[in-house]
C-alpha cells in the first residue's frame, strides 16, 4: 500500500465506525472522503436506448395528449354538468389544484399528545442544539 496516494487509501479503508455488514446511519465518511469515489457507473448501450426510448414515448404521448385535449374537454364538461362525479372532480381538481392534505398529531378525542416528560426534554434539547448550530 505504500505507492496509493492517501486518498486511494482512505476510499479503499472502512471506517473506524463500521464493522462487518453493520448498517450505518447518518454520514460515515469524513468531509471530503466519498463513500464512491469512482462515482456513478457510465449507462450502457442498452440503458442509454432505453431512456432515449422513453424520452420519445413521453413526449409523444404528451403531443399526443395536447392534441385530443380540445376534443377531451367538452365531452368531460358535459359528463359533469351531466352529473358524473369523476368528472366534476376532475374539472375541480384542475381549475383550483388538489386540496392540501394536513396532517395533524393529537390525543385520543383530539386531545395534545402526552408525551412523558425525559422526551419531552430530550427533544427540547434537541432542538435547542439545532437552533445554537444554526447561528
Amino acid at each position: 500500500m505504500e505507492n496509493l496516494s492517501e486518498f486511494q487509501v482512505k476510499s479503499v479503508t472502512r471506517p473506524a465506525n463500521i464493522s462487518g455488514n453493520q448498517r450505518v446511519i447518518g454520514r460515515p465518511f469524513p468531509p471530503g472522503v466519498s463513500g464512491n469515489p469512482a462515482g456513478r457507473p457510465a449507462d450502457t448501450p442498452e440503458q442509454k436506448i432505453i431512456k432515449k426510448a422513453t424520452k420519445q414515448i413521453i413526449k409523444e404521448y404528451q403531443e399526443s395528449l395536447a392534441a385530443a385535449l380540445p376534443d377531451i374537454s367538452p365531452v368531460l364538461v358535459a359528463k359533469a354538468i351531466d352529473g358524473d362525479i369523476q368528472a366534476i372532480k376532475e374539472l375541480h381538481d384542475r381549475a383550483m389544484g388538489k386540496p392540501v392534505q394536513r396532517n395533524e398529531l393529537s390525543g385520543p378525542e383530539g386531545t395534545p399528545l402526552n408525551i412523558p416528560d425525559e422526551k419531552q426534554a430530550l427533544a427540547n434539547a434537541a432542538i435547542l442544539k439545532y437552533l445554537d448550530g444554526k447561528k
